[in-house]
C-alpha cells in the first residue's frame, strides 16, 4: 500500500504507511530505501539523508547502497542551504516547505522543529479560529482525538465521531477550553488520531465530502506549520484577539463587513460595542449570547421586576415609591437586605409587612443552564467521555425513561461518590443564585467600572424603568457593552468557584440506595436490552407457590372427575324380588 501511495503521488500516505511497514518489518531494507525516497520527495531533507544512511550501515547489497548514496548525493546540506538563504526574500524550511517570515529570516527557524534551539517556548495550543480558517481556505476537514473522542473541526461547524462514520453536532463552546475568551486545543489533550497507523500524527486532514480514505496525518509541529502557511502569520506565537471585534469574528456572531464597517464609523470616545449599539447592527441580547453565551446563564438569573420584594410592598400600598427608592438606593452601601433597610433604617414599613411581602413572593424556580447539566459536568471533570454520553443518552435515557445518573452508574463510567459530587455542586449552584450572591452591580464595583453612587442612581431608576441592569446602564450610558459582559463572565466563573468551594456532597439528594441489578449489555457496537440478573429465591416460612398450586391443581382434577363420572356412567336398574329375596337369604 505504501508503494502504491508513492506511485500515485501520495506521499504523505505512502510515509504513514511505510513507516508502519518498517516497525513489524525492520529488516526489510528496501522498505527503508522506499522510506527514504518518500521522504525526500516529501521534503523532509533530514529524516531522507538519516535513512539513506540508515540503508548504507545495515546491508550489502551493492544494487540498495547504490541506490542510498545516489539519494544521499542528491541531498544537499539543508543548514548550509538554509544559510545561504538568509538574506533572500523567500525563505522555506527544509523539512516541511513552509515559507519563513521575513521577521525571522534574520535567524530562521519554522514551527515543526527546524533550526528552533528555544522549541520549548513554541506555544502548545492552536486556536479553533485558526483551524476552521484553515478549512475554509483549503476546503478540508480535520479530524483530533481529543480527550477520547473524535472531533471533526469543518469551516463553519465542529461535530463528534459516532459509530462508524455518523457524526453529530456539537457546540464547540462546550467541547474546547477558551482562553482569554478564545476556544483552543492543547496540544496534551490530544490523542493519535490512528494509533494503528502512526503513534505521532495527531490531525488527520481529509476533504469535505472524503468520508472513505485515510487522507493525511500530521504532527502537531507538522500541522502548526501548514496553518502558519496557510493564515498568512507564525500560529505558534500569535496571541489572542480579546477584543470585541475578535469575539465577535471568533464566534461568527457578526458578518466581518458589518464590524468592519463599526470600526471605521466609530467615533472618538466611543467603543466598538457602542457604535454597534447606536448603528443597530445588533442589540444588547445578542452580544450577551455571542461572547458570553446562552448556554452559561441560568434562566432566569433573577425575578422578574413585579415579583420582587419592593414590588410587592409598594402593590399592597406598604410603601410608597420614593420610599423604595430611597431604601435602594442605601442599599449598595450598607450592603443589607432591602427589608431590613426599609423596616429597620427607614421605618417605612413594619416586620409584619415584610414577613407578608416574602410569604406571598413565589420561590425563585432556576433552570440550570446547558453547561452546568450532569452530563456536561461529569464530561468537564473527566469523569466520562462526550461520545459515552451521547451513547447513554440515546440509547437508555429516551426509551427506559431512566435518569442518566442511574444509566450511567449502570454502565460502569461513574459512581455513586461521583454523582454525588456534581448533584451537590449543582445545588449550591441553585442557591447561590436564588440567594443573589455576586449581584452584577456588586461586580461592577468590586472592578472599578461603577461607583456606589452610579449604581445607586441606576437602582433608583430601575423603579421606574424595570429593565435588566446590565441594559440599564448601557443604556444610559454608566457602562460600556464591553464592561458589562466581562463582569458577566467574572459573574458566572465567581459563582462556579463558589459552587465548587462551598458545595458538599451530604446537601445533594443522595441517589437511589437500591441495587440496580439489570446490567446492559453491547450487541455489534451499541447497548441492548438489559438482561435480568439472576437472583436467589428467598425462603418463606409457610408453604412456597409451588406447592400451593399443586394442591389446586390436585384438588381440580378430582372435582372433573367426580363431575364426569357423574354425568357419563350409566343408571342402573332396580333388583327384581327373587333377587332380593334371594339376598335376604
Amino acid at each position: 500500500m505504501g508503494i502504491k501511495a508513492f506511485k500515485e503521488g501520495r506521499i504523505a500516505e505512502a510515509i504513514v504507511f511505510l513507516e508502519f511497514a518498517t516497525k513489524f518489518n525492520p529488516d526489510n531494507h528496501q522498505v527503508w530505501l522506499m522510506l527514504a525516497r518518500a521522504y525526500q520527495k516529501d521534503g523532509q531533507a533530514f529524516k531522507a539523508a538519516e535513512t539513506y544512511k540508515l540503508v548504507l550501515d545495515s546491508t550489502q547489497d551493492h544494487q540498495l547502497t547504490g541506490y542510498a548514496r545516489e539519494g544521499l548525493g542528491s541531498i544537499e546540506d539543508p543548514r548550509a542551504l538554509a544559510a545561504a538563504r538568509v538574506e533572500a526574500v523567500a525563505l522555506n524550511c527544509p523539512e516541511c516547505g513552509v515559507a519563513i517570515p521575513p521577521s525571522r529570516q534574520d535567524r530562521p527557524w519554522c514551527a515543526c522543529g527546524w533550526n528552533n534551539k528555544a522549541q520549548a517556548s513554541v506555544s502548545s495550543r492552536i486556536f479553533i479560529s485558526d483551524v476552521q480558517g484553515y478549512c475554509r481556505r483549503r476546503s478540508v476537514k480535520v479530524s483530533v482525538m481529543f480527550r477520547g473522542d473524535v472531533i471533526v473541526i469543518a469551516a463553519s461547524e465542529v461535530r463528534i465521531q459516532g459509530i462508524g462514520t455518523r457524526t453529530y453536532p456539537v457546540n464547540p463552546r462546550l467541547l474546547f477550553p477558551a482562553s482569554s475568551g478564545m476556544l483552543c486545543v492543547d496540544q496534551r489533550d490530544l490523542g493519535p488520531i490512528m494509533a494503528k497507523m502512526s503513534d505521532e500524527a495527531l490531525f488527520r486532514e481529509r476533504g469535505t465530502a472524503d468520508d472513505i480514505t485515510m487522507g493525511k496525518l500530521y504532527t502537531w509541529s507538522q500541522f502548526m506549520a501548514r496553518l502558519s502557511e496557510f493564515r498568512g502569520y507564525d500560529v505558534s506565537s500569535r496571541a489572542p484577539d480579546t477584543s470585541l471585534a475578535g469575539l465577535l469574528a471568533s464566534y461568527n456572531a457578526l458578518d466581518p463587513e458589518l464590524i468592519s464597517d463599526a470600526l471605521a464609523l466609530r467615533e472618538a470616545p466611543e467603543t466598538l460595542g457602542q457604535t454597534i449599539l447606536r448603528l443597530g447592527i445588533s442589540n444588547f441580547e445578542a452580544m450577551v449570547t455571542a461572547v458570553v453565551g446562552d448556554f452559561r446563564i441560568a434562566q432566569p438569573g433573577a425575578r422578574a421586576f413585579h415579583e420582587r420584594l419592593g414590588a410587592l410592598l409598594v402593590a399592597k400600598g406598604s410603601v410608597s415609591p420614593a420610599q423604595l427608592q430611597e431604601a435602594i438606593a442605601l442599599q449598595p452601601q450598607l450592603r443589607k437586605p432591602l427589608g431590613e433597610i426599609l423596616a429597620g433604617h427607614l421605618k417605612a414599613c413594619s416586620a409584619a409587612d415584610i414577613q407578608g411581602a416574602l410569604k406571598a413572593q413565589r420561590p425563585l424556580s432556576v433552570m440550570l443552564p446547558e453547561a452546568d447539566m450532569l452530563g456536561e459536568l461529569l464530561v468537564a471533570r473527566k469523569k466520562l467521555t462526550r461520545t459515552d454520553m451521547l451513547q447513554a443518552l440515546a440509547d437508555e435515557q429516551t426509551k427506559r425513561r431512566v435518569p442518566l445518573g442511574e444509566v450511567l452508574i449502570n454502565m460502569g463510567l461513574i459512581t455513586h461518590q461521583d454523582l454525588q459530587a456534581v448533584l451537590a455542586w449543582q445545588t449550591q449552584k441553585k442557591r447561590l443564585t436564588q440567594m443573589g450572591v455576586l449581584r452584577l452591580g456588586e461586580v461592577l464595583v468590586e472592578q472599578k467600572v461603577l461607583s456606589e453612587a452610579s449604581l445607586a442612581e441606576a437602582l433608583r431608576h430601575q423603579v421606574l424603568d424595570s429593565q435588566p441592569l446590565g441594559r440599564l446602564l448601557v443604556s444610559r450610558g454608566l457602562c460600556t457593552p464591553e464592561q458589562v459582559l466581562a463582569a458577566l463572565d467574572a459573574q458566572i466563573v465567581r459563582r462556579n468557584q463558589l459552587a465548587g468551594a462551598e458545595g458538599t456532597e451530604e446537601e445533594a439528594q443522595a441517589p437511589s440506595a437500591r441495587r440496580l441489578t439489570t446490567p446492559l449489555r453491547v450487541q455489534t457496537g451499541r447497548l441492548a436490552a438489559p438482561v435480568p440478573a439472576a437472583r436467589k429465591p428467598a425462603r418463606r416460612s409457610g408453604p412456597g407457590p409451588r406447592a400451593v398450586w399443586l394442591a389446586v391443581a390436585v384438588a381440580a382434577c378430582l372435582v372433573v372427575g367426580g363431575v364426569a363420572f357423574a354425568l357419563f356412567t350409566k343408571p342402573g336398574t332396580p333388583p327384581s324380588a327373587e333377587q332380593a329375596h334371594s339376598r335376604r337369604k
